[in-house]
């Protein structure tokens, strides 16, 4: 278990390096018209919610390390797919694999981990551990942005053929994993190794009818899922209108798309070494919906005006994702037994992706016709979504109310 515990950060690296972050818009939307692309986003997500509770019943059942592997094959092909694809049907087949391998990898990373560490009798480490394999993360991933932009200035297509690289890299790395043995003396009274897909689904249900914060964390977390995702899907956009606004030199969008998430992510990194110790002063809901309220906040910022002063505000995107990762994680895991660990984490994603999928379909009635959209068009998006995020949060803090206590 010791090997799993040297490699975890290695592998959560190479499997979330996507050079194809900062320019995936620009990608779909020189290929293909403006309202598919929202139409290939949201067939994206409803492609995961076929694949996402499978997956984690797969990965309680048959083990953490093979749904890993299918997870990294199917990256690999599906980065092979997208580096060669230019029709909406060769980029729909790409999008199921990339659901894929994001459904199978989702949920079981972390139950690898925390499995290792009950093995050795070290399960106190896990937030710690989690906390600083995703600051890693959030480093190597700025590089890879800035890579990513880069190489975008001489084909769009480029940092998906990267990526696909380090999927490779990532499989290799998985293949070196040791299933962590099932321990009975993990499973808590009343739970049970279940053979049965709805069985477990089921148990899962009970078990969030139970726990109230864990109902909290769970819509938490389907909430976060999508505003999170709302900056993230429009700053290609942002930028290259202020490009065209204020400079007109269209070679440099893909470049300063790159530069402005891999300086966020340089900032979220060391914010995300203290996360743990800020949850423990502030309380760990707290510190939940606070990152929330973040994520809306840029996203009226966005909407408010077409400024370039608004790229200090985009920069601050993954800062909320890097503070909110661990502590949520690590207080999940605190309700959750082995045998529904990955289920559980499988049910919660899934149901964020079937949310902002939705989202997505809503969205791209505000768009039509083919090419980027402008600023009315983007100002309403945002305007829009940030209206449904601040209605989020008001539910959210009503609903905490019993637990303000520093939990």
């Amino acid at each position: 278990m010791e090997t799993n515990l040297r490699l975890y950060p290695y592998f959560t690296v190479l499997f979330n390096t996507l050079f194809w972050t900062p320019v995936f818009f620009l990608y779909f939307n020189e290929r293909v018209a403006l309202a598919e692309v929202f139409i290939l986003q949201a067939l994206y997500y409803f492609f995961v919610v076929i694949f996402e509770v499978p997956s984690g019943y797969f990965s309680d059942r048959y083990g953490r390390k093979l749904t890993l592997i299918i997870a990294c094959i199917a990256f690999v092909i599906s980065h092979g797919i997208f580096y060669l694809s230019h029709q909406f049907w060769t980029l729909l087949l790409a999008q199921v694999g990339l659901a894929i391998g994001f459904s199978f990898y989702s949920g079981t990373n972390h139950s690898l981990l925390y499995d290792s560490l009950t093995y050795l009798g070290r399960e106190e480490e896990f937030g710690l551990r989690e906390q600083s394999a995703n600051s890693i993360g959030l480093f190597c991933r700025s590089l890879a942005c800035i890579l990513g932009g880069l190489v975008a200035m001489y084909g769009l297509e480029n940092p998906y053929g990267l990526t696909a690289i380090t999927s490779l890299l990532a499989l290799g790395v998985c293949f070196c994993f040791i299933e962590p043995q099932k321990d009975d003396g993990d499973i808590k009274p009343g739970a049970s190794i279940t053979k049965d897909f709805f069985t477990q689904i089921k148990s899962c249900v009970l078990l969030l009818q139970r726990q109230k914060e864990l109902r909290w964390l769970f819509v938490f977390m389907l909430i976060f899922i999508v505003f999170v995702h709302i900056p993230f899907e429009f700053f290609q956009s942002y930028i290259k209108l202020l490009d065209l606004q204020w400079t007109g030199i269209e070679n440099e969008t893909t470049l300063t798309a790159g530069m402005i998430p891999a300086i966020g992510m340089f900032l979220a990194a060391w914010v995300s070494r203290y996360s743990i110790q800020i949850s423990q002063k502030i309380g760990v809901l707290n510190l939940l919906w606070v990152s929330l309220a973040c994520e809306v906040l840029i996203a009226v910022g966005m909407a408010a005006i077409l400024h370039p002063g608004i790229i200090l505000l985009i920069l601050c995107r993954n800062i909320p994702r890097g503070l909110m990762h661990a502590p949520f994680t690590d207080k999940v895991n605190q309700y959750i037994d082995r045998s529904r660990r990955a289920t559980f984490f499988s049910l919660n994603s899934l149901a964020g992706r079937i949310a902002y999928g939705g989202m997505l379909m809503l969205l791209s009635t505000f768009s039509i016709g083919k090419g980027h959209p402008d600023w009315t068009t983007l100002s309403t998006i945002l305007w829009f979504s940030s209206f449904l995020g601040a209605l989020c949060l008001l539910g959210l803090y009503l609903y905490k109310s019993p637990h303000r206590s520093r939990s």
